[in-house]
């Protein structure tokens, strides 16, 4: 029909065995990299400027704060190398399955996919569904995914720089934000910056 524009949206793929159509080892070399391993469960502090410090919720193994049944990490607990690698993958998989409904999303290059899926691991698997978004907060980078265009996703991921409540600007996820958004943005045959973790 005249004034439509005919942007033929590629079926969601079949669910491997093994796991969603993304690049699983460069997933893991990239997001471990940006969280390191932690054997014993920790929060990490907020330092306000008014003097004050609050504390994250308990975190273990690669950056879970719950384990695969929903139940929250609490301190004392431990985890050996393998136990968080299931851990990892579960939490990876929960949010590429909210990804890959996204027809833009399924566009993308293997790139594009591992910077959007670390900024999701970092945020929470469910940040592009409706009921994570009761409150507005990921409005404006569930329309830049949604659109697939990289100006504007990496526009909307660098607003996500702060932790803590109140919430307080950390360099770190600044850093994190500029490396994600850098991976979206190297094409596919020049992606050393997904191996400096390796």
């Amino acid at each position: 029909m005249f004034g439509q524009k005919n942007d033929t949206v590629p079926p969601l793929p079949e669910i491997p065995e093994m796991g969603y159509n993304v690049d699983y080892d460069q997933l893991s070399d990239f997001i471990k990299g940006e969280e390191g391993f932690e054997e014993e469960a920790y929060r990490v502090p907020t330092y306000h400027s008014n003097g004050k410090i609050t504390w994250g919720k308990p975190t273990i193994g690669y950056g879970a704060e719950t384990y695969q049944d929903g139940s929250p990490v609490r301190m004392g607990d431990t985890i050996d190398k393998p136990g968080a690698e299931d851990l990892w993958r579960h939490h990876i998989n929960t949010g590429i399955e909210q990804l890959e409904k996204i027809p833009a999303f399924q566009k993308m290059n293997t790139n594009q996919k591992t910077a959007i899926v670390s900024f999701g691991y970092n945020l929470g698997p469910y940040f592009m569904t409706d009921e994570a978004n009761i409150h507005g907060d990921f409005d404006t980078i569930q329309a830049a995914i949604k659109s697939g265009n990289a100006s504007q996703i990496a526009a909307a991921m660098r607003l996500y720089n702060k932790h803590g409540w109140p919430p307080v600007y950390s360099q770190g996820l600044m850093d994190r934000r500029n490396r994600e958004i850098e991976l979206y943005n190297t094409p596919m045959g020049d992606d050393d910056i997904a191996d400096r973790y390796e």
